[in-house]
């Protein structure tokens, strides 16, 4: 079948009456297929589609007219944009003025300033030059007056001069009395033999009348006089020695005598290698209040002279520890070697009846 046979095909069943209104049968008309009803058929199709060419003309033109429209809405958004960013930029112009203005107004009134403060150091200047001739004459004045202080003080020489010699006759007169004097000495080198002081005398020579600070074996430090004992004893054994040393188990007071009895221990380890030492009492307890330590000499531990070592003090309490007393006395133990950090941290505490070292101090003896 041809092209325009099936249009007019499709023509005639568009026309066929497909229901008669009155016997409700579908009756069907029948189309010929000659020529003439073809060209027919062409002059139908031409009338049908001339309304539907109609309206895809109309479609495109409200097509285009639509986006002429949205074009022109477009344009005019972008016009009003352009407006409000013009008016921006206009109040942005204007602030900006107004702030290089009050800027202009402020360096103007820096130049004023600046201006003035010109004119009052040039009339400065111009006082001291004025000055200048003024200033030389009164140093002139000075360098007289330096010169006669120079001339009393040759005089002042002379005389000092004068007194020497005078000192030097008043010394050989003492040098001849110098005899006497050490019959005087020798007087009172009897009465000092006395037993009354025999603290002084245990660190003098009784000849010469020379006087150490410390008895024999012990290390001065700070005013004080230490001894590390080479016997191990508890701790209240070790206390009741040095008391008898008129002294007492050592005292930390600061950090320079913690460094000092840290050094002693490492020198002692290091001078005794063949002996065991573990570690040598101070005297520092805490069997009243646990944890509450105090020095012999009935003082706190002062907060910034606080010397533990690592997870000290634990208060550890030992299989043989049947009182369960725990560990109430301090002792330092000498570090591997002096000077790396924390070297000076060398507390521990242990039990009170362990036996150890320990370190006396008293007073060193100042003759005055």
């Amino acid at each position: 079948m041809s092209f325009e046979d099936r249009i007019v095909h499709l023509l005639t069943y568009l026309r066929t009456d497909f229901r008669s209104p009155r016997s409700g049968t579908y009756r069907t008309s029948v189309t010929e297929h000659g020529p003439g009803n073809k060209s027919a058929t062409i002059v139908e199709l031409k009338r049908i589609l001339k309304p539907i060419w109609h309206l895809v003309l109309i479609g495109i033109l409200s097509g285009i007219l639509a986006m002429v429209v949205l074009i022109t809405i477009i344009e005019w958004n972008t016009k009003q944009n352009v407006i409000m960013s013009i008016e921006q930029v206009k109040e942005e112009m204007k602030s900006n003025t107004e702030k290089l203005l009050e800027e202009k107004s402020r360096i103007s009134e820096q130049l004023n300033l600046t201006n003035t403060n010109f004119s009052i150091l040039v009339a400065e200047y111009e006082r001291l030059l004025g000055r200048i001739p003024c200033n030389l004459t009164l140093l002139e004045r000075e360098i007289n007056r330096l010169n006669g202080v120079l001339s009393n003080a040759l005089i002042a020489k002379q005389q000092v001069l004068r007194k020497v010699n005078q000192l030097t006759s008043q010394l050989k007169s003492t040098q001849n009395n110098y005899q006497v004097t050490e019959l005087e000495n020798k007087k009172q080198r009897s009465i000092l033999s006395s037993k009354r002081l025999d603290y002084i005398w245990n660190r003098c020579d009784r000849t010469t009348l020379q006087c150490s600070h410390c008895l024999p074996g012990w290390t001065e430090h700070a005013s004080r006089c230490f001894l590390l004992s080479n016997v191990e004893k508890t701790w209240e054994d070790a206390r009741v020695d040095c008391l008898n040393y008129k002294g007492d188990l050592a005292v930390v007071l600061d950090a320079a005598d913690q460094a000092f009895l840290t050094n002693l221990t490492f020198q002692f380890k290091k001078a005794n290698p063949g002996m065991y030492f573990h570690s040598a009492w101070i005297g520092l307890q805490d069997m009243v209040n646990e944890g509450v330590h105090f020095w012999v000499n009935g003082e706190r531990i002062k907060w910034d002279v606080i010397y533990w070592r690592p997870d000290e003090p634990n208060n550890f309490i030992a299989d043989w520890d049947t009182e369960q007393a725990g560990q109430d006395c301090v002792s330092i133990l000498p570090p591997d070697e002096v000077g790396p950090e924390g070297w000076m941290n060398s507390w521990d505490d242990i039990t009170c009846l362990g036996k150890r070292n320990y370190i006396c101090e008293t007073d060193a003896l100042i003759l005055t």
